[in-house]
């Protein structure tokens, strides 16, 4: 399961409380506050009158617009209301013995994170709203922000056996998130600093490890480490950097549980590694190697790795190789015209 939830500004409730605002409160909040935002301009104190002036009148016309644009606003945050309503929830998710459930509570602009057991023989078109009176909560994202008053969570993703809960957090605005890890047996947390995002793997000897980038000064992600669950992140290895300033590094997690990709995409190129989940201290293996103009979106089921790709000719389709020899050459490569290909291809991506 992967979900994400961005929460990227703070909201004040107009009275102080160490509550957060109710969903409509922040909506009207949200209207009111955002063409009364100023900047003081306290940075350009020691630039000449001309650019003070040029930037109090772009300060001016951002005002303008933004008082303009109000009751479009007002039609689009209502709207979004709408599809947010309090005690509102998803249908549950089944992952692997647990079934999860997105709910927001009374009084709470914030979703929360429930869970119960995956019933025998459980039918989702009949049996969903009975699991959801057996769940239980394990994240309150209301209760994350009450440190600070603010919360961006993303990535919250759990494992199959349902012990380990991992998420994204940003308690300060600056878009710069910290790996939160429990275990929810044991009611353990650690976290690593710097995460950009990250995927649970469990080595042949039934260790649990996250595989996760970080990024640099610029919040491009280009490194990837390797962190056991439990040990200190001083002995977390890196397996794999990429220098190229125009390439971002992003890793999923096979659907079958087998292999981590390591994707290093530009805008126009691709490279992908590969890293065998029951050996997470292995070095990667590259899959598929950068040409220019050419990238690859790649999964794997059933002994062989499925791809979406321009390589032929430009134009988009679906291929597919034996996962035998690596790296993957021009001969290993069939082009999949029948649809049972793209039907591999979207079960397992």
């Amino acid at each position: 399961m992967h979900r994400s939830f961005h929460f990227l500004r703070q909201i004040r409730p107009v009275v102080t409380s160490s509550r957060s605002p109710n969903l409509q409160t922040a909506l009207g909040i949200a209207i009111r506050s955002s063409h009364n935002e100023s900047d003081n301009l306290d940075y350009l104190s020691e630039q000449s009158q001309k650019t003070k002036n040029f930037a109090a009148e772009q300060n001016r016309r951002y005002h303008k617009l933004q008082k303009s644009l109000e009751p479009i606003k007002r039609i689009v945050l209502n709207e979004i209301g709408e599809h947010s309503q309090e005690g509102g929830c998803t249908v549950p998710e089944s992952v692997g013995s647990h079934l999860y459930q997105y709910r927001y509570e009374d009084g709470a602009n914030l979703p929360s994170l429930f869970r119960c057991r995956t019933p025998a023989s459980y039918q989702p078109e009949k049996e969903w709203q009975g699991a959801k009176r057996r769940m239980t909560k394990v994240l309150d994202l209301v209760e994350e922000a009450d440190e600070t008053g603010f919360v961006s969570v993303d990535a919250i993703s759990v494992t199959r056996d349902g012990r380990y809960l991992g998420f994204l957090k940003d308690a300060s605005g600056e878009e710069f998130f910290d790996l939160h890890l429990r275990d929810q047996e044991e009611s353990k947390e650690e976290s690593l600093p710097d995460v950009s995002g990250f995927a649970w793997v469990k080595d042949k000897r039934g260790d649990r490890f996250v595989v996760y980038t970080t990024p640099d000064e610029l919040m491009r992600p280009w490194r990837v480490c390797v962190h056991k669950v439990g040990s200190d992140a001083d002995n977390d290895v890196t397996i794999l950097e990429d220098h190229g300033p125009s390439n971002f590094l992003k890793i999923h997690l096979s659907k079958d549980g087998k292999y981590v990709f390591l994707n290093s995409n530009s805008k126009v190129s691709s490279e992908v590694h590969i890293l065998y989940c029951d050996d997470p201290w292995n070095e990667p293996q590259l899959l598929l190697s950068r040409q220019q103009e050419i990238q690859y979106f790649v999964s794997h089921r059933h002994g062989k790795f499925y791809m979406v790709t321009n390589r032929c000719d430009g134009e988009y389709n679906i291929m597919y190789a034996d996962a035998g020899s690596l790296p993957l050459q021009e001969e290993h490569l069939e082009v999949g015209s029948s649809s049972v290909y793209l039907k591999n291809y979207l079960h397992h991506s």
